[in-house]
């Protein structure tokens, strides 16, 4: 007598199957998962690096169009055309402030001088813009973030004899007087360290 095997899967083959497809599974599920990590992190480090790039444009801009042009302060005092410090006072100052010159092609405020400041004020870069050059008492500027996760954010202002200080203008100088350049050194909070030196316009 002959035994005819009918067609379909026993239980045990059934089970080595889906033990086989669990398998498969996890290892796809795996695989797609370190992709995805690895396409997040890709976009997070794009991300950052434009702005930082973008960071540094526009202090660029603002640097090299540096005019000599003093003001009158909200303390009736007259500022230096650039004012740099290591640090910032208070709230309405910057670690550095300086006159900027209108943009050639602007119309409105952007077409006159303005009156600008950077800081790093709790891991974020902030620019600073005043609403005119000579403030009244009461006058303060407007804050915009541009870079976060910064943890250092220093300068240096070079003068004609390639001299270089932490702080603008120098002793009995000219409150007209500008840097020759000026050295941006930013760190971030990953590590990454950076500088531009900057030529300014005379």
């Amino acid at each position: 007598m002959t035994t005819v095997r009918k067609n379909g899967f026993t239980l045990i083959e059934m089970l080595i199957a889906i033990a086989i497809f669990a398998i498969m599974s996890a290892f796809a599920y795996r695989a797609l998962s370190s992709i995805l990590t690895a396409r997040d992190r890709v976009t997070e480090e794009n991300q950052k690096w434009r702005s930082v790039s973008s960071a540094f444009a526009r202090i660029e801009a603002d640097f090299t169009n540096i005019a000599g042009r003093t003001i009158r302060t909200s303390s009736n005092l007259t500022a230096a055309a650039v004012v740099g410090n290591l640090t910032y006072n208070n709230d309405n100052e910057g670690q550095i402030m300086f006159t900027r010159m209108g943009l050639p092609g602007a119309n409105g405020s952007l077409a006159a001088p303005q009156r600008l400041g950077y800081r790093l004020k709790n891991g974020t870069l902030e620019e600073l813009v005043w609403p005119v050059l000579d403030q009244a008492p009461r006058t303060v500027p407007a804050v915009y973030p541009l870079l976060t996760g910064v943890s250092s954010f220093t300068l240096a202002y070079y003068d004609g004899n390639r001299n270089a200080a932490t702080s603008w203008p120098p002793a009995n100088s000219p409150l007209q007087t500008i840097p020759v350049a000026v050295k941006v050194e930013l760190t971030l909070d990953s590590g990454e360290s950076m500088s531009r030196l900057l030529l300014l316009k005379s």
